[in-house]
């Protein structure tokens, strides 16, 4: 089928209904947490993502068999393909950024001719202006001049969100006009269920719809289910019975340790299973692409009709994300088993995943989370359509501009903006005179390349007298350093906190551990300076302790210097050690550092301290057992939890010597095995039989 001409007045003269509840909506819903602290900022900087998104993805306009439509590309290539599901997120994005000034119903209805003439039944379309509204085709794909029919399945999320869209279009702007959304909806979901849910028991949501290996956890649209069942449509007990069907099934394909759900799950063993060749990786299918949307649903649903499985769902996975990604969305990968490793996986990058952090959406403790997430939604950039388009739905959901439009009575306006963090000076008797751990020479520094506003400034040093003790202590906010390329030598400026050991580089190539006894909020990485130019002449990081978890209360952490992975040359020359604040959004950071050591292989002070001068009569006898400790091991199920009181090198192998797991843990940290058996687990150079039993 010949696309016929794109027009960009071709809707000109027609007349669009104004928006019953127009951007922004700005509501607290019935439940749960939302983030908003800024209502224009939030608005003026989500306006300007639909712009963008718009001009950049969208294409407008463009006539198929005398109807405008609009779609989505799925990438910029010359032959490129344009997915059902892209088409039902436009739709969701246009019902909810109408105003009384743009055209977002004009844009919604292009979105829908698209979805309509692309009918799963037509070969060709024939149906773009048939009141009988039918699912999609999964994906359509463009070549020379041509828009055809690519998938010969439907993609029945695709066909949900769709549906669902034509339902709040109804609230946003009627059915008396032209188009009857209500009407195309109803008959929309009669055609769902006659093909996307199974033929025989009509219990779930198939996989495709003429195609059903597995279960698709994101297809777990709770919100689209109640929503349904409420609109009055003659299914109204059918959607109630898959909305409870679909509930027992993601619970039992959700990890009971890190509550990470795959992307497809096995019906029969709810174990992650591999469907389609673009999903058959190399290594074990985990929670990537799709699956990175089930929070985003689970949030919906909750907040909307406070939904308790939703909120099991999403509880369990923001227990264990919060440790996982270093208390910051940022930080939350793009792939993870389901037991939370990612190290074999980590190099596909497959989308951006800061809004996976709405599960902290019904949490008792949810802040500061979610303002990591709000932070992360709004700066971060995408690096595809999909994700972009995501994005400012989940930015929609998080700030209270995606309401139920049928139940607006159960929701507020938003009274009191969310709070943001912000730096302040630091707790206690500001002096300079002060030393921790007999280290005087810490200062703080706010405009390297991520630059920060901190306290206290540079003019004076970080340490504070607190009941009686001495502490260095820094708040800082670093500004997003989105754009920013800065990888080299000669660009690095150090921002932040930093203990200068000397006038001169110090010899530190004897110093195996540093043990810190401090406090963070943010991320913070400490590295080492070493010998080398920048702009400052400060020395560059030679070795990078790697993210710091952030904790209330003080905790003692073991670094380990790894000669192995750099030179011993270069330790032998360093300047200082470096905090700094590495959260790519932004956000807030603080530290409280009460105590740090530069240890050697055995436990005993290095000679930087004789170097120096320090009295070492002062500081506190180390063990030498430090190293050689064995941790205390502790199997339940399938998690394996390691008391030890260092950040240490694990690798978990089975008894034919296959690696199964690499990870960096921290200090009382954990693993999960994929099932029960015996393994042998090596921690840094210690060699531990276990044996896990279901």
């Amino acid at each position: 089928m010949k696309i016929l001409a794109l027009v960009s007045l071709v809707v000109s003269t027609i007349t669009f209904a104004a928006p019953q509840y127009p951007f922004p909506q700005n509501k607290q819903y019935a439940y749960g947490h939302i983030f908003n602290p800024d209502l224009k900022k939030t608005e003026t900087a989500i306006r300007q993502k639909f712009d963008d998104w718009r001009k950049k993805w969208v294409t407008e306009n463009v006539m198929v068999d005398g109807v405008p439509t609009a779609y989505i590309k799925m990438s910029d290539s010359k032959i490129f393909r344009i997915s059902s599901k892209d088409i039902a997120y436009g739709m969701l994005v246009s019902v909810y950024m109408a105003d009384a000034s743009n055209d977002a119903q004009s844009l919604f209805n292009q979105f829908m001719n698209f979805y309509r003439c692309f009918a799963l039944e037509n070969k060709e379309p024939k149906t773009c202006k048939s009141p009988f509204f039918k699912i999609m085709a999964g994906e359509v794909s463009e070549n020379d001049s041509s828009l055809v029919r690519f998938m010969g399945v439907s993609n029945p999320i695709a066909d949900m969100d769709a549906a669902l869209a034509l339902l709040l279009a109804d609230k946003q702007w009627g059915s008396e006009g032209a188009e009857k959304y209500a009407t195309y909806a109803e008959t929309l979901l009669q055609d769902i269920y006659n093909n996307d849910v199974d033929a025989s028991e009509k219990t779930h949501i198939k996989a495709y719809s003429d195609y059903d290996p597995a279960f698709n956890p994101s297809y777990s649209a709770f919100a689209n289910f109640k929503f349904f069942a409420e609109s009055g449509a003659a299914l109204k007990d059918a959607w109630n019975t898959l909305a409870k069907n679909t509930a027992a099934e993601l619970v039992l394909c959700q990890d009971s340790a890190t509550g990470l759900v795959p992307l497809w799950c096995d019906y029969s063993t709810h174990k992650p299973v591999k469907v389609m060749d673009d999903y058959s990786y190399e290594e074990d299918p985990g929670f990537n692409y799709d699956a990175l949307l089930v929070p985003w649903r689970m949030a919906s649903a909750y907040y909307w009709y406070g939904d308790e499985n939703a909120k099991k769902v999403n509880d369990k996975l923001a227990k264990w994300l919060s440790s996982a990604s270093y208390g910051h969305a940022s930080y939350i990968k793009t792939y993870y088993k389901l037991d939370g490793s990612n190290s074999i996986y980590g190099k596909k990058d497959v989308a951006e995943a800061s809004g996976v952090g709405l599960a902290f959406s019904s949490t008792d403790k949810y802040d500061p989370y979610l303002e990591t997430v709000y932070e992360s939604l709004m700066n971060l950039n995408s690096k595809t359509a999909r994700t972009e388009t995501e994005r400012i739905l989940e930015l929609l959901l998080l700030t209270g501009n995606m309401p139920d439009l049928t139940h607006m009575e159960n929701t507020k306006n938003i009274v009191t903006a969310s709070v943001m963090r912000q730096p302040q000076m630091p707790k206690g008797t500001q002096d300079s005179t002060l030393k921790v751990s007999g280290f005087g020479n810490w200062v703080t520094k706010s405009n390297g390349f991520n630059k920060i506003t901190i306290f206290p400034d540079s003019t004076k040093k970080p340490l504070f007298a607190d009941n009686g003790k001495a502490f260095v202590k820094a708040e800082m906010r670093a500004e997003s350093s989105v754009g920013k390329d800065c990888t080299g030598a000669d660009c690095y400026v150090f921002s932040g906190l930093a203990l200068y050991l000397d006038d001169k580089y110090q010899d530190l190539s004897d110093v195996d551990t540093i043990r810190m006894t401090l406090k963070t909020q943010g991320v913070i990485e400490v590295s080492a300076l070493c010998y080398g130019k920048n702009e400052d002449g400060l020395g560059i990081p030679c070795w990078k302790g790697g993210p710091i978890n952030p904790s209330e209360n003080f905790t003692t952490l073991s670094f380990w210097i790894d000669n192995h992975e750099i030179e011993k040359e270069t330790m032998g020359k360093v300047k200082g050690f470096a905090f700094e604040p590495m959260m790519t959004p932004g956000g807030y950071a603080s530290i409280e550092i009460q105590d740090i050591k530069f240890l050697t292989q055995d436990g005993k002070l290095a000679k930087l301290y004789n170097v120096l001068g320090i009295d070492t009569t002062q500081q506190p006898v180390i063990l030498a057992t430090l190293k050689t400790s064995k941790p205390a091991i502790h199997v339940a199920g399938r998690t394996i939890s390691i008391q030890n009181s260092m950040v240490a090198k694990t690798q978990l192998f089975d008894m034919q010597g296959r690696l199964l797991l690499e990870k960096t843990i921290r200090p009382n940290d954990f693993i999960n095995v994929p099932c029960s058996g015996s393994y042998i687990l090596r921690l840094n150079n210690q060699v531990i039989p276990i044996k896990v039993h279901e």
